[in-house]
């Protein structure tokens, strides 16, 4: 017997695993003159194939949490401020965030 919500529990957090360990390492960010390239999109989009539409949207939501947070905490590139509303407002004021 093979149980489908433990596979589909392993299979989330084994995605949003690598999501979080790409993000945060050298692994997921090309960094460029101006801004990151990024290839954290693709254990998005496969984590999404294998586990359907709501756990992609899931892991879509972690991609974006981590790169608010790398973007807030340790900015790298020129354009972090546009990904990071809140150094967005510590650069240009409240109005950055708008």
């Amino acid at each position: 017997m093979r149980n489908t919500k433990t596979t589909e529990l392993v299979l989330t957090a084994l995605f949003a695993a690598i999501i979080i360990i790409m993000a945060f390492t050298p692994l997921g960010y090309i960094p460029l003159v101006i801004i990151n390239a990024t290839i954290i999109h693709i254990p998005v989009i496969l984590g999404a194939l294998f586990c359907g539409p709501k756990k992609g949207g899931f892991f879509g939501f972690v991609f974006g949490l981590t790169s608010f947070i790398k973007n807030t905490v340790m900015p790298s590139s020129l354009s972090a401020f546009v990904f990071s509303p809140v150094l967005a407002a510590s650069m240009v004021g409240t109005s950055g965030i708008f």
